[in-house]
């Protein structure tokens, strides 16, 4: 049988694979971060040869949470994942 689509575990791997970009890039030296919510949407299934493309960018970071946000799109801008991060920010006592 011939797949026609990726997987909706395929298309977390690539959520996961570093396009949704973590806390760590902002954190101070000795601070750390732990999952507080993860929320993926699978808009669309993705054909096989389709050209795809990560997005993701750090949204807000404050002195406890910080929250994230991925995106998977094609080379149009039309977009199959979706997928947000909130972390708690733990700073050394």
């Amino acid at each position: 049988m011939k797949r026609s689509s990726m997987s909706g575990l395929e298309q977390m791997s690539l959520l996961a694979a570093g396009k949704v970009p973590p806390p760590s890039i902002a954190l101070m030296p000795g601070e750390s971060y732990g999952t507080v919510d993860l929320s993926v949407k699978l808009v669309r299934p993705i054909p096989t040869g389709v050209r795809l493309r990560g997005e993701g960018k750090l949204m807000n970071l404050s002195r406890s949470v910080a929250i994230s946000q991925g995106r998977i799109v094609d080379d149009s801008g039309k977009l199959y994942a979706h997928a947000t991060c909130t972390c708690m920010i733990l700073r050394p006592s």
